[in-house]
């Protein structure tokens, strides 16, 4: 056999390549990345010839594709547990030369909060701590959406605190460039300006990264001091407030003098943009006909503080925000820059509803699927003319899916071409107002992406990858369905992947997946049913265990765990019955085995006494308080929990799981009608 070193030595000097890409290749080895895998050789035309080895997807995905790190730095994506299981699953169905159609239920995504130490701005203009807000209390807030659509600009509001929940969830400490930190979970959005357009955008906090910038109203100020008050008591008794269209300002009027200094100074002194105005007019008063200038103060951030730390009585209680556009728009000065993000344990946060939907934190106004892109990645570039749709329910997920396929697109390594030269593939945005990533030679491919508000999100001819997002929603009606499905010919080679919370036990979403679910353990031959339902519970999770979250990485202790055994439920058991699959982590201890050296805890396993200590715990938390219906919707043990926990279900969901567990499958055949005289049924499966 030939080896590398033939080829180094010059000896032979004919390489073919299979593979599109060869910008990681090393000539020395012949292998691909860091694979230690042995080259392909063939005897063709009297000579070996060596052909550099095709990736296999995972392969490909691992080395290739490349997402955002919080620290801002590009990455490759390297696959998890779940997305692992998905890749088994649709290598599967490759193989039985079916069509792949992958639909997953996944759990709701809790805590979108933050910490209980973070001030929230009150209508009353008063910092408060998240942590001591009540129900029925009004706050300072902004629009969720622009009114009117695109085009109109958002304005500030007053809302209601309708609810205040407190959760225990992993967070993010994201430092701005103002000096200011927000802890947060991952799930909590904040209004961000757009990286490219310009725009204002909600984001949440697990995909956001250095650089991002976020957008603020004012800044907190601290406690009221003696000058403070004294300035108030000007503002009661010389001021006047302007709350006329346009920006609002607050004037106070008084004589040249010591009086006038120390109002002057004290604006001065604290960093208000003030002006004066003049009064040249003459008139009447006890000092005779002397002009008497104002202060005028009108920058709208400005104004919060002025009013909030001052609290002159006749204005503080005025809610002259109501209705007007965010602070800032004149200045320039509306947002903070990102300089760092850095990943906290699990602990307590606090989650405030609104009537809004949103309201201001620290002065920053906050709101209450890599892998499938990957996939679609992997078929575009090993391939041509390959056309690619992924649909998001709203046009915020839908701006999510192209933030995710930018970056793959952005950082994916250089071809190399006939010379030796590195060379950059051709992308180009072909319509920013469907989103489209199209590639020009060789792949002749794109990527559309839509958001089932659209009319016609499906519009745009045949697809090779379908990814429909989160369809339990309401956008997804049965036309816009209709609209989307028929674009995916049902033919091997074509990869449709559908993903979504459930939103109660009804609708297109559910009967696709529990259809699909029922035939599980199915040959795939043998199934109606062309959907593979894929559910992931709470179980195989590697951080749902209480010595990593309650317990802050210390053991059980005895006492505990005999306390579990004594008390174990009916539902426990059951749980300890299931198994899972674990994947070897890098960080996974070695242990000598009868056959060698193995990693500890790899392969099938059972749910243990840590994770049963962790689900009592998280079902007690102040986030769920004992609620087993708000736990199951959130880690349900089955899909069928899952779905009935979720929505609004009219019955008792203790009673329709007591009837389900009793249930049998439906009766299927042809009835036989009697005789009109008969008195008996007959009937023939």
């Amino acid at each position: 056999m030939v080896d590398a070193a033939a080829i180094k030595a010059g000896s032979i000097t004919t390489l073919r390549d299979n593979y599109i890409w060869a910008a990681l290749f090393n000539r020395d080895t012949g292998f691909y990345s860091w694979k230690n895998t042995k080259p392909v050789w063939k005897f063709e035309d009297g000579q070996w010839v060596r052909y550099r080895r095709r990736l296999r997807r995972r392969e490909w995905i691992e080395t290739f594709m490349r997402i955002q790190a919080k620290s801002g730095s590009i990455i490759p994506l390297k696959l998890n547990n779940e997305q692992r299981q998905v890749e088994c699953m649709i290598l599967r169905m490759e193989r039985a030369g079916l069509p792949v159609r992958i639909t997953q239920a996944k759990a709701r995504q809790v805590g979108m909060c933050f910490h209980p130490d973070t001030r929230v701005l009150l209508a009353s203009l008063e910092w408060v701590r998240i942590a001591d807000v009540r129900p029925g209390q009004e706050i300072v807030a902004v629009d969720e959406d622009p009114p009117g659509g695109s085009g109109k600009a958002r304005k500030m509001r007053t809302g209601i605190v309708e609810a205040v929940a407190e959760v225990f969830e992993p967070a993010y400490r994201i430092t701005l460039s103002g000096g200011e930190a927000l802890t947060m979970t991952g799930g909590h959005r904040m209004l961000c300006l757009h990286r490219s357009q310009g725009n204002m955008i909600w984001r949440r906090a697990e995909t956001m990264r250095v650089g991002d910038e976020i957008r603020f109203v004012t800044k907190p100020w601290g406690a009221a001091t003696v000058e403070d008050g004294w300035f108030g008591g000007i503002l009661d008794g010389e001021g006047s407030f302007s709350s006329r269209k346009g920006s609002p300002s607050v004037c106070a009027s008084q004589l040249h003098g010591p009086v006038w200094d120390r109002m002057e100074g004290y604006l001065r002194d604290r960093g208000y943009n003030y002006c004066v105005e003049g009064d040249s007019a003459e008139r009447p008063s006890k000092f005779g006909k002397r002009p008497v200038p104002k202060l005028v103060v009108g920058r709208m951030n400005e104004l919060f503080r002025l009013m909030g730390q001052t609290r002159p009585t006749r204005f503080v209680g005025k809610r002259w925000w109501e209705g007007r556009c965010l602070p800032g728009s004149k200045t320039g000065v509306t947002t903070e820059r990102i300089v760092s993000i850095e990943t906290l344990p699990a602990q307590r946060m606090i989650d405030l509803q609104t009537s809004t939907k949103t309201f201001i934190a620290e002065g920053f106004v906050s709101h209450n699927s890599t892998f499938i892109e990957a996939v679609a990645y992997y078929e575009m570039m090993t391939g041509t003319q390959t056309k690619v749709l992924l649909v998001g329910d709203n046009k915020e997920r839908a701006q999510m899916l192209l933030e995710i396929a930018n970056v793959a697109r952005m950082n994916m390594p250089k071809a190399i071409d006939a010379s030796g030269e590195q060379q950059p593939w051709k992308f180009k945005m072909r319509s920013k107002a469907t989103y489209t990533l199209a590639w020009d030679e060789p792949m002749l491919s794109h990527i559309r992406i839509a958001s089932a508000e659209e009319p016609e999100p499906g519009q745009g001819g045949t697809r090779k990858v379908v990814h429909l997002s989160e369809t339990a929603s309401h956008s997804y009606t049965q036309d816009k369905i209709a609209n989307i499905l028929p674009s995916l010919p049902t033919l091997p080679g074509t990869y449709g992947f559908n993903e979504s919370t459930p939103n109660g036990g009804s609708g297109w979403f559910y009967e696709i997946f529990m259809a699909s679910w029922r035939e599980r353990d199915l040959p795939l031959y043998e199934r109606k049913q062309p959907w593979i339902a894929m559910f992931f519970p709470s179980w195989g999770h590697h951080a749902y265990r209480w010595t990593m979250t309650y317990g802050y990485g210390r053991a059980m202790p005895q006492e505990m765990r005999e306390e579990i055994l004594r008390t174990l439920t009916a539902d426990e058991e059951w749980v300890m019955r299931q198994t899972y699959l674990r994947r070897w982590r890098e960080d996974d201890e070695w242990e000598m085995g009868p056959r060698g050296w193995k990693r500890v805890g790899v392969g099938v396993q059972r749910p243990d006494l840590d994770h049963i200590a962790w689900r009592r715990s998280r079902a007690t938390d102040a986030d769920f308080r004992g609620d087993t219906d708000l736990f199951n919707q959130e880690y349900a043990k089955d899909p069928e929990t899952m779905f009935m926990s979720s929505g609004r279900p009219v019955y008792d969901r203790a009673i329709l799981a007591e009837m389900l567990s009793k249930a049998t499958d439906p009766w299927r055949g042809d009835i036989e009608l009697p005789e009109p005289d008969a008195r008996t049924w007959e009937w023939s499966a």
